[in-house]
């Protein structure tokens, strides 16, 4: 089973690839609410040297994406 193909959203505000189709919005919360919940868990269970790479780690991964977002317009303003 090979990887899907790369689908690209076109909005007049921001685009989004992503291979595959797009996940739908219950499947996003399910994953937002998951590292929600799991994050603090294995974080809590980790030994510490292990612990400080998986933190380390995830914090550079969402920066990432965090970084890739903006660049593509997607931002979250707070209403105050």
């Amino acid at each position: 089973m090979g990887r899907a193909p790369m689908q690209k959203l076109e909005s007049p505000r921001f685009s989004i690839s992503t291979p595959g189709a797009h996940p739908t919005v219950g499947r996003v919360d399910t994953y937002f609410i998951s590292i929600l919940l799991l994050h603090p868990i294995v974080s809590y269970v980790l030994p510490k040297p292990y612990r400080e790479i998986f933190q380390s780690g995830t914090i550079a991964i969402e920066g990432y994406w965090v970084g890739h977002n903006w660049e593509n317009g997607i931002r979250f303003h707070f209403p105050f």
